[in-house]
């Protein structure tokens, strides 16, 4: 979903430029759902729905030796790289939290948004006594989901026991609403009072929702939006690139 805007400019451009009638398409319907109708299925005899994806995680091995099986060869091919973000709907404020924080909120052992553990990284912070925490997960595999997990095993996996997945075993409590792909995530964190959740952050800045300030590597809280601002992303993908390996 994160690319979709580039994707449809450049279609444009090219539908414009072609020499003959053209018609290009590209559906925003999530990296899980993309992967499974790149990869096919019986019906199609395992033959790609499309011909060409985008996601923010590689295609797993199984699904990889499912095309090589029928003679399909699939390239992946980095072409473009931005964050990911955490947003809220706490209204009035502006929060920070470090990752064993955001771990604790997402696997469901901080379910109140005035405990203190939350309140001790937000000095001044009012919210209503007992006042529930509504997370916001994705209910398909997602390249999203895949970014935070990854992000939350890495550093904290004390708190954070679901490993590195793109469709995690969420808890099924009430603080949590599985939601259907990046519109469904806008949706629910710009609807919903007490919630929070994690898009592509250029989606979430799109509808002006509030971001959570997480720690850089030096340990400055950042939103996506400033580290964008000041070059910290750009950077992170110039190393990647340098050192040959791409996030």
């Amino acid at each position: 979903t994160n690319p979709k805007t580039m994707f449809a400019k450049t279609m444009k451009n090219m539908q414009h430029e072609a020499r003959v009638p053209m018609l290009l398409t590209y559906r925003s319907v999530g990296s899980g759902t993309g992967m499974v109708e790149f990869v096919g299925d019986a019906a199609s005899g395992f033959k790609s729905y499309n011909h060409f994806g985008s996601g923010d995680i590689p295609m797993d091995k199984a699904k990889y030796d499912t095309m090589a099986a029928k003679g399909e060869t699939m390239v992946h091919l980095p072409f473009c790289m931005g964050p990911i973000g955490i947003f809220h709907h706490v209204p009035g404020a502006l929060l920070t939290m470090d990752a064993c924080l955001l771990a604790k909120i997402f696997s469901g052992l901080i379910t109140t948004w005035d405990h203190a553990d939350i309140k001790a990284q937000n000095l001044g912070l009012m919210v209503p006594a007992g006042q529930p925490i509504k997370v916001g997960h994705r209910t398909l595999g997602s390249s999203s989901t895949g970014g935070l997990a990854g992000y939350l095993a890495k550093t904290c996996p004390a708190s954070w026991t679901f490993g590195d997945c793109s469709l995690c075993p969420w808890p099924s409590t009430a603080g949590f609403t599985a939601v259907q792909g990046t519109p469904g995530m806008q949706a629910y964190i710009k609807d919903t009072s007490f919630s929070i959740g994690y898009l592509d952050a250029g989606q979430g800045h799109d509808f002006n929702l509030h971001e959570v300030s997480i720690p850089n590597k030096n340990g400055k809280f950042r939103t996506s939006f400033q580290s964008m601002a000041l070059g910290g992303v750009a950077q992170a993908g110039a190393e990647a690139v340098t050192s040959g390996t791409f996030p």
